[in-house]
């Protein structure tokens, strides 16, 4: 016989493994969505790259800031 700990014991790591593949599909959904808001609004000034060299910037008064720059200055946020 299966003892109520043990099930309780499983259950909850049936749980936390939905969880995290839950989390795991939510980061990924978002990630994909920043990613394409970044090609549709952003990189146009910015560059596919986030370099500040996409295919406007050299029409920019003011010259569009390498994003790659800022990301390694902030530990990559």
């Amino acid at each position: 016989m299966v003892s109520a700990r043990f099930v309780v014991s499983a259950v909850a790591t049936m749980l936390a493994l939905v969880n995290s593949a839950i989390a795991d599909e939510t980061f990924e959904r978002r990630a994909r969505a920043g990613q394409i808001i970044f090609e549709l609004c952003c990189a146009i000034c910015h560059g596919r790259d986030a370099e500040g060299d996409g295919p406007i910037a050299s029409h920019l008064n003011v010259p569009a800031p390498d994003l790659t720059l800022l990301a390694r200055l902030s530990g990559g946020v």
